[in-house]
């Protein structure tokens, strides 16, 4: 096995194996600290080029741009193939209380516990922790007089494979 002292890494051997081992999106500010001496224009040409790379040489995979930064996905093929023979039982289950409180935070977001209670008609408390234990949704700073909102997170948009919330259904497509 070769040592990294024999061989410098490329700029972007870096940003595929910072890319590679991460578990939710990495940022450009993250990549551009582990490469520091490229800029984001140069960060961007360097994802197109794996990319680019990852298609000739039929790899099962691509770098996508998500939240705000950019994750090494399986294409949807494979990874409807490695969820149901692989992880079959990894889904996120939420009964309806949770639903009902997810689908207020993500349609009105930012919204706080008081407006989700009117709009479900029920006690939000532990619909909302048990999101926020499963990382779908998160709370923002307070202000100083107003309690916090809640809000969806990067989580919520892979979970659901969306790119940003304006990709939520409307009520026509429902």
């Amino acid at each position: 096995m070769k040592s990294m002292q024999a061989h410098s890494p490329t700029a972007s051997q870096i940003v595929e194996a910072v890319l590679f081992i991460g578990a939710e999106t990495t940022t450009a500010a993250t990549l551009q600290a582990a490469v520091p001496e490229i800029d984001e224009v140069a960060l961007r040409r360097s994802i197109d080029v794996l990319n680019a790379k990852f298609e000739r040489q039929a790899r099962p995979y691509r770098i996508e741009a998500e939240g705000g930064g950019w994750r090494m996905r399986l294409l949807p093929e494979y990874a409807a193939w490695v969820r149901e023979r692989i992880r079959p039982d990894r889904g996120v289950k939420l009964g309806r209380p949770a639903l009902e409180v997810l689908a207020a935070i993500a349609y009105r977001q930012p919204i706080t516990r008081a407006a989700i209670e009117t709009l479900t008609n029920a006690d939000a408390g532990p619909p909302l922790r048990r999101l926020l234990r499963m990382k779908l949704i998160e709370q923002s700073a307070p202000d100083a007089d107003e309690p916090a909102p809640f809000r969806t997170t990067p989580r919520f948009l892979e979970v659901f494979r969306l790119k940003s919330p304006a990709e939520l259904p409307t009520v026509d497509e429902r």
